[in-house]
């Protein structure tokens, strides 16, 4: 029986076929519970979206707590950043290598600054 989750992993394996890669590795690493430092500011930090896509802490935070809830928040996270509390962290990496077809490369039209730049590798069009 094939699961949901398999026929979704089975459609993105092909998807590398159809954009025109013969071959697709994805190396991902994650680690859970990784000692970090202390969080120094919290009033600072609020400020800081983690990702340039998603929203501030303190725009999240004003989303989901009411007053007396980002009160006790805030009171909690002031008093491990005062004692200099070592954080945890949950850590992520991908790393992705495709490879297209030999009968490709030379149809690929290439930026010049590309091909002769000083040290690079680039085989010129025939």
């Amino acid at each position: 029986m094939v699961s949901h989750a398999d026929h979704a992993a089975g459609s993105q394996a092909c998807s590398h076929v159809t954009a025109g890669f013969e071959a697709v590795e994805l190396h991902h690493r994650a680690q859970i519970d990784v000692p970090a430092d202390p969080i120094g500011d919290w009033e600072t930090l609020k400020r800081v979206a983690p990702n340039p896509l998603v929203p501030t802490y303190d725009e999240v935070i004003a989303a989901a707590l009411n007053d007396d809830e980002r009160e006790r928040l805030d009171t909690y996270m002031n008093a491990l950043a005062a004692a200099g509390t070592p954080t945890r962290r949950t850590m992520a990496t991908a790393f992705l290598r495709a490879r297209r077809p030999q009968r490709n490369r030379e149809d690929v039209p290439r930026h010049p600054a590309l091909t002769d730049a000083p040290g690079t590798r680039v085989r010129k069009a025939r």
